[in-house]
């Protein structure tokens, strides 16, 4: 089949034209940023042709080819939610200050998924929000949108939810506020967003708390004093001796920038079976070292406040904790070692283990 000169000459110069240039957003730029002048707010941006220039942050200390810019100063205190979308899963970033100063609002960044974030804002401060993408070919349509929130409704202690036993609570940390006068967790003095809750115990019970990161304190009544205090609990879970017909505060709590939603577990705190660990032969001759430390056996990992450990001669010793036991036997046979423990919740249990002596 023959092709015309004319309709040859046509493609060939198609073929050879130049790539298509695309205008860059018209918030392309920081100083062009798109401003937000009232909530709630919508929009979408289309980030075809979005550059990056020297001076742009890297969010999430990541790279990125291109970005796009929003600003919005808060006329009064309160909680906003930032909210991005885009086929090609672009980041986003919070910054304060000026630019070429700027700095990154504490847990303000998504990189690039959950695709929004919550966080505080101040009277009369400017927030800045980049979006980007880290590939130049990873353009399209991005919606973003801020909301003004309210607090939890249990965000202080006279307004603590109700709960009971078993349960599975959720709560968003990123909507919580230090109220006035609020001491911080003793145990965590930098978790200072805490939302509160309220269990009346139908019957005499130990009672344990789990909330994954979070610190967890428990208060008898509206008394200040802590009857527990974990700083973590994803490393240790919170546990109480609740009495039938008394009223306990359980608080979860976080530092601002690690303040995100959270699981609060409320359960039946399991016995405790203390375990023995030699850290010497099982086996020994007459005179050696034995040596040995006790751990609860808790599933909370509450540790042990006070126990005996009786050594099968006669002998006994008190330990604190995983306090290191030794002791030499000065006959041969074989002793049983017998440890008694309690937490300090109240709960005790007992383990042994039988060494040898040659």
């Amino acid at each position: 089949m023959r092709i015309p000169a004319a309709l040859l000459g046509a493609v060939l110069i198609t073929g050879l034209a130049p790539a298509v240039a695309f205008a860059a957003p018209a918030n392309d730029d920081f100083g062009s940023a798109t401003e937000i002048t009232a909530l709630p707010f919508r929009t979408t941006i289309d980030t075809t042709g979005a550059t990056r220039v020297g001076d742009d942050p890297y969010p999430c200390e990541t790279s990125h080819e291109n970005s796009v810019w929003l600003r919005y100063t808060a006329p009064a205190a309160g909680i906003v939610r930032l909210s991005v979308r885009g086929a090609t899963n672009p980041a986003f970033a919070i910054f304060t200050g000026e630019r070429g100063a700027l700095t990154p609002l504490p847990g303000g960044c998504s990189t690039p998924s959950p695709y929004e974030d919550t966080f505080h804002v101040e009277a009369g401060k400017t927030y800045h929000f980049m979006v980007s993408d880290r590939r130049a070919s990873d353009v399209g349509l991005v919606q973003v949108g801020l909301t003004a929130m309210s607090p939890e409704p249990n965000d202080n202690r006279a307004a603590a939810r109700v709960t009971s036993l078993p349960a599975v609570l959720e709560g968003d940390l990123r909507r919580s506020t230090a109220e006035p006068g609020e001491a911080p967790p003793s145990c965590n003095q930098a978790a200072t967003r805490s939302l509160w809750y309220r269990y009346t115990a139908t019957k005499t019970r130990h009672v344990s708390l789990l909330a994954g990161r979070a610190a967890i304190t428990v208060h008898r009544g509206n008394d200040a004093a802590e009857l527990d205090c974990v700083p973590m609990s994803i490393l240790e879970g919170a546990a109480f001796h609740a009495v039938q017909g008394e009223t306990y505060l359980i608080r979860v709590a976080d530092l601002p920038q690690w303040a995100e939603t959270f699981q609060l577990e409320v359960g039946t705190a399991g016995a405790i079976a203390p375990q023995i660990h030699l850290i010497s032969p099982s086996e020994q001759p007459v005179g050696a070292e034995f040596e040995f430390y006790v751990s609860s056996g808790d599933m909370n990992h509450k540790p042990l406040v006070s126990g005996t450990a009786t050594l099968g001669d006669g002998s006994s010793v008190p330990f604190v904790g995983e306090q290191r036991i030794k002791h030499r036997y000065a006959q041969a046979g074989v002793y049983e070692v017998r440890v008694t423990g309690s937490t300090q919740d109240g709960r005790s249990g007992t383990g042994s283990v039988k060494v040898s002596v040659k």
